[in-house]
């Protein structure tokens, strides 16, 4: 069969699966993963990107074959870096995978703990955001039993990692500017629907508002730091992020988060309340974040709990000596 006719997504299951080497290490830590760069530059600056930050046309996980890699000339030519993702969490103390699950965690089954495996993996390298099928999951677990089986690589591998990387990178572009088309769609369909209804406010920047409790008098400036409780959803009410489910508030100076946070905040007081509904040029605009497709406009309920004054390095000022 040929490497054209191959679904690509076999093939990545095929090459992100953890080397032999790293199975021998321990079923607890984190997939070794390698990963491929095609220029120094901006491996530099991928390697020390977020958690979250992470798609497949930035990061391109292959298992390391050795012969291939020092057999195959015109391979080698191309000056590929390669970086190791190694968890210092493993164990040396010589007890086997099923003795360490036991005594440090009990609580879950070894197939919930595969399953959570697995679903860590999917995030990391942002199956979600390129909207993968069922039929395609079905294809990477494909590609991952042949790896575990010893079968061969679904496709030559000297001939198909770059179609695949390519195929990714056009799909990656092919969902993004789909989701931000339907993105801009909805916003503007959501903000017809609430101009002049009762309740709604608006700043001439286009953030729209409904203040739930006025708070105290006092209120922040844009320099300075807060405590925050807040909920943040899509406009179909799915919530994406909840400081209240972390039950930990979040604390930030005002001028260093999206614009809609930054006006909508000096509304209020200390203690008080405010939903804020939030235009995409003033979320995260066309390039979205990690867990926010470009172009959403988003909502926030948010509680100013307290203000925590004047931020130094907001300022321009040396920090407080401790």
């Amino acid at each position: 069969m040929s490497s054209s006719k191959v679904d690509p997504l076999l093939s990545l299951a095929v090459v992100i699966t953890p080397s032999p080497l790293i199975q021998k290490i321990s079923l607890l830590m984190w997939p070794c993963l390698v990963l491929v760069v095609y220029n120094s530059p901006f491996f530099a600056r991928s390697c020390f990107s977020t958690y979250g930050d992470c798609s497949l046309t930035r990061f391109l996980p292959i298992r390391v074959y050795e012969r291939y890699l020092f057999e195959n000339e015109s391979f080698m030519k191309k000056q590929i870096a390669f970086l190791a993702i190694f968890s210092t969490s493993f164990s040396l103390t010589g007890q086997s995978p099923d003795e360490v699950l036991q005594e440090e965690v009990a609580e879950f089954t070894s197939m919930e703990l595969l399953e959570t495996w697995g679903f860590l993996l999917s995030e990391r390298f942002n199956l979600g955001g390129l909207e993968i099928t069922d039929a395609e999951v079905d294809a990477i677990s494909r590609g991952m039993k042949r790896y575990v089986n010893r079968e061969d690589p679904p496709t030559d591998l000297s001939k198909s990692l770059d179609p695949m990387q390519n195929y990714f990178a056009e799909r990656e572009e092919m969902v993004r500017q789909d989701q931000m088309k339907r993105n801009r769609e909805e916003e503007l369909e959501f903000f017809d629907s609430i101009v002049g209804q009762p309740g709604y406010q608006s700043l001439a920047t286009g953030l729209y508002f409904q203040i739930i409790e006025k708070g105290s008098d006092r209120k922040p400036g844009k320099n300075d730091k807060v405590s925050c409780h807040y909920v943040g959803t899509f406009l179909d009410g799915v919530e994406f992020d909840s400081s209240y489910k972390r039950n930990e508030p979040s604390e930030f100076v005002l001028n260093s988060v999206i614009p809609g946070w930054t006006q909508g905040l000096q509304l209020i007081g200390e203690g008080g309340k405010v939903k804020l509904y939030v235009p995409a040029k003033l979320g995260y605009g066309e390039q979205g974040t990690p867990g926010v497709p470009p172009a959403s406009a988003l909502i926030f309920e948010v509680e100013l709990l307290k203000i925590l004054g004047p931020d130094p390095a907001a300022l321009g000022l040396p920090p407080i000596p401790q």
